[in-house]
C-alpha cells in the first residue's frame, strides 16, 4: 500500500463518521473500513520510522478519537447482538468478506493503542476513556477465563473456523487492550476524576490485571520451545530472562496507579483487594527490578501493605458522583435485533464482487509492510522459505509447515483468495520455493 501524503489524511479522517449498528456491513461501512485500515497502517509506519505523527495530529485537529471509540462499541454490539441472528448468511459469503465484518473491532482496536499513547489523545478522548475502559475490561475478563485460543482440532468445517477465527482475534484484542489501559495510567495526572473512578473501582482493575499476570495466556509451551505473543504473532523465545511486553505493561499500570496518591486514597483496601494486590510479591525479583527499575519502590509498597490490618468496608463511596458507561447503552436503545439481522441480510449480506475484490485487495496490501528478518511461524527460528499458496507463512522447513498446517489452514484460504484477486495480472518473481502440502 503506498504511503499517505498528510493532505490525503486530512481528507480521510474528515471523513469519518460514527456508524450505527444498523448501517454495519453496508457500503458507507466499508468505504470507512477500508479508510480506517489505510490510516492504522501509515499510524504504524510514522511511528515505527520516527516520523511526523500526522495521522495523530489530524486525528486530534478533528475530533475524531471519540468517533472511533464508539464505532468499536458498535462493532462489539453487532458482533454479540446481530451475528449470532445472522450467521448462516455471513458463513455464506467469501471467507475474506466474512472475515472482514469481525475484523473491523481489531482495526478500530489497534489504531486506538497508537493513538492514545500520546498524551493528547488521552485527553482529547474526554470521558470516552469510560467507555474505553468498559470494554477493555470486557476483553481482559474474557483473556483470563478462556483457554488456549491457539489450540485447534485436526478437522474443522467452516462455521468451527469461523468461531476460531473470532476466539484468535479476541485473544489478539485482549492483548492489545494491555496497552490501551497502560497507555491512560501513564497519562493519569491529566485525566478526570470519572475515568480514575471507572478504572479503580467499577472495573476494579486489579482484581483482573493480577490473575492475569498469574496466568500469563501470552505465553506457552509448544513442541520447540517456550513462546511468546508479542507484536500480533507468536514467537519463539531467544531470551528467557527477558520480560514480555505483555506483562511489563501489566507491571506499568499496576505502578502507576497504586503508587498514584490520588488512587490510594480513594482505593477502598478490603481484605480480599489487599490480598489480590500482595499476590504480586512473589513474581518481583532482582531479575525483573533490574528490567523494570520502579517496580523496587512498588515491592516496599507492598511490604508496608502486609503490615497494614484491613480496612472495614466504608458504606461511603470515596467518589462523591458516579459517572457510568454509555455509549453501550445509547446503541442498544430501543434496537430491535431481529429486525436489524433482517434488513442487513436483505441489503448487505449479499456477496459482492466488486466488494470482495476490494477486501481481498486491502487484506494484502498491508501483510509485507513491516517485514524485516523472517521466522518460522511454527518454531520462531529464522525462515527462508513461504507457504506457497498464500505466501504470508514463513518457515524454516517443510517439518515446520507441516507441523503448523492444522492451525495455519484456517487463515491460509482467506490470504490466498487475497492473493489471487490482486496478483492475476501481475508478473512472477523468483523466490525460495517450499513443497506445496495444502492440497492434502
Amino acid at each position: 500500500m503506498d504511503y499517505l501524503t498528510p493532505y490525503e489524511t486530512e481528507y480521510l479522517v474528515q471523513s469519518l463518521q460514527e456508524i450505527t449498528v444498523r448501517e454495519y456491513a453496508g457500503k458507507q461501512w466499508f468505504a470507512q473500513h477500508e479508510n480506517l485500515y489505510k490510516l492504522n497502517l501509515q499510524s504504524h509506519r510514522n511511528a515505527k520510522a520516527r516520523e511526523d505523527e500526522y495521522v495523530l495530529d489530524a486525528m486530534v485537529t478533528f475530533d475524531k478519537i471519540k468517533g472511533l471509540i464508539y464505532n468499536l462499541i458498535v462493532s462489539e454490539t453487532w458482533k454479540s447482538k446481530v451475528l449470532p441472528l445472522c450467521t448462516s448468511e455471513v458463513l455464506a459469503l467469501s471467507t475474506i468478506r466474512s472475515y472482514t465484518l469481525i475484523y473491523h473491532e481489531a482495526i478500530l482496536c489497534n489504531f486506538l493503542s497508537i493513538l492514545l499513547y500520546h498524551r493528547t489523545a488521552c485527553v482529547e478522548s474526554g470521558d470516552y476513556l469510560i467507555d474505553l475502559i468498559d470494554w477493555c475490561y470486557r476483553k481482559l475478563v474474557k483473556l483470563a477465563g478462556d483457554d488456549d485460543p491457539d489450540k485447534q482440532e485436526s478437522k474443522l468445517d467452516r462455521p468451527e473456523e469461523f468461531a476460531a477465527q473470532v476466539r484468535e482475534l479476541d485473544f489478539a484484542m485482549g492483548i492489545e487492550s494491555l496497552s490501551i489501559i497502560q497507555f491512560i495510567t501513564d497519562h493519569l495526572q491529566e485525566m478526570t476524576l470519572a475515568v480514575i473512578q471507572q478504572l479503580v473501582e467499577q472495573c476494579d482493575i486489579f482484581c483482573v490485571l493480577v490473575p492475569l499476570m498469574e496466568k500469563k495466556p501470552w505465553v506457552k509451551h509448544g513442541k520447540t520451545g517456550k513462546m511468546v505473543f508479542e507484536n500480533q504473532i507468536w514467537s519463539k523465545v531467544k531470551d528467557y530472562l527477558k520480560v514480555p511486553k505483555a506483562e511489563a505493561q501489566i507491571w506499568l499500570t499496576v505502578y502507576n496507579l497504586f503508587m498514584n496518591p490520588d488512587v490510594r486514597g480513594k482505593y477502598e483496601l478490603s481484605s480480599y483487594r489487599k490480598q489480590n494486590l500482595l499476590r504480586l510479591r512473589k513474581f518481583i525479583n532482582e531479575t525483573l527490578v533490574d528490567q523494570i527499575p520502579v517496580l523496587g519502590s512498588l515491592l516496599r509498597s507492598l511490604e508496608e501493605l502486609s503490615l497494614i490490618g484491613d480496612n472495614l468496608p466504608s458504606k461511603i463511596s470515596a467518589f462523591a458522583i458516579h459517572q457510568l458507561p454509555e455509549l453501550q447503552d445509547r446503541i442498544s436503545y430501543k434496537q430491535d435485533w431481529n429486525e436489524i439481522a433482517v434488513y442487513q441480510k436483505a441489503n448487505f449480506l449479499i456477496e459482492n464482487p466488486e466488494e470482495q475484490k476490494k477486501a481481498a485487495e486491502l487484506m494484502m496490501s498491508g501483510i509485507d509492510d513491516f517485514l524485516e528478518e523472517p521466522i518460522c511461524s511454527e518454531c520462531g527460528e529464522p525462515a527462508t522459505n513461504r507457504c506457497s499458496k498464500c505466501h504470508h507463512e514463513w518457515y524454516c522447513s517443510r517439518k515446520c509447515q507441516v507441523a503448523a498446517w492444522k492451525r495455519h489452514k484456517q487463515v491460509c484460504a482467506l490470504l490466498a483468495e487475497g492473493k489471487e484477486q490482486t496478483t492475476k495480472e501481475e508478473p512472477k518473481t523468483q523466490g525460495p520455493k517450499i513443497v506445496d502440502i495444502t492440497g492434502d
